[in-house]
């Protein structure tokens, strides 16, 4: 958010002018960022409320528009209750792309169901979620995103990685520690131990690794690491 430089005037005038710009700002954002005009305190109110109420709709295309006007208020997400929105609605989403690639048996990606628009959509929430949800129940998500036969769960591993320093505490982080060493053991599928290599190295780039998990993490990655390469490099 943009911070404007006032002009040198008198004291007195400019808590005045102070208290009249955010008054103005507070109209403007009511305007633009919700959709809606000047009105009463509790029309203003109803119309947040069916905002909101919209983030559960069962049309995607209903939420997002519902995500997009919210989020144009940097603030919207940052109570308890509207945090916890977020990550109700962050796992709403996450079920539409799990349940799309369980019902085609993995032929079929929401990106060929809904467009590209629907993914960049849920990386905006997620991004947002990082910054407002409750930690204790974004990582419970991401575990669940990640855990083993989750259908999403090599890309989620990687993500693991991008978003370590986001602030989580230090159980939390051996927590998702722990989801990538798994991982990077998973005999299963390349897909998933490459995916958890990454998200290995974007944690120890972070420095946050724990003392308990850094040394385990660094040998998964030296041993499941040299022989994937060489088996890519001789197909």
């Amino acid at each position: 958010m943009s911070r404007r430089k006032g002009s040198i005037i008198p004291e007195a005038q400019m808590v005045t002018l102070h208290r009249l710009a955010k008054t103005l700002a507070f109209v403007a954002q009511l305007t633009t960022s919700w959709g809606l005009v000047a009105m009463p305190l509790h029309a203003q109110v109803a119309g947040r409320a069916a905002i909101v109420q919209q983030l559960r709709s069962r049309d995607w295309n209903d939420r997002a528009a519902a995500f997009e006007k919210l989020s144009a208020d940097s603030s919207a997400f940052a109570s308890p209750s509207m945090a916890t929105e977020l990550l109700r609605l962050l796992e709403t989403e996450y079920e539409v792309i799990a349940s799309t690639i369980r019902q085609s048996r993995g032929r079929v990606t929401t990106d060929d169901k809904y467009g590209e628009e629907f993914g960049e959509y849920e990386a905006q929430v997620f991004h947002l979620c990082t910054q407002f949800c409750n930690k204790g129940g974004l990582v419970r998500h991401m575990l669940h995103a990640a855990r083993p036969g989750s259908e999403t769960r090599h890309g989620d591993l990687e993500v693991i990685g991008v978003v370590f320093d986001r602030g989580f505490s230090d159980q939390q982080r051996d927590q998702l520690s722990d989801a990538l060493i798994v991982g990077a053991g998973d005999s299963t599928s390349n897909f998933v131990r490459f995916s958890s290599l990454a998200g290995i190295n974007g944690a120890l780039k972070t420095g946050l690794v724990s003392t308990t998990r850094l040394d385990r993490m660094r040998q998964v990655a030296i041993t499941n690491a040299i022989p994937h390469e060489r088996a890519s490099t001789e197909r």
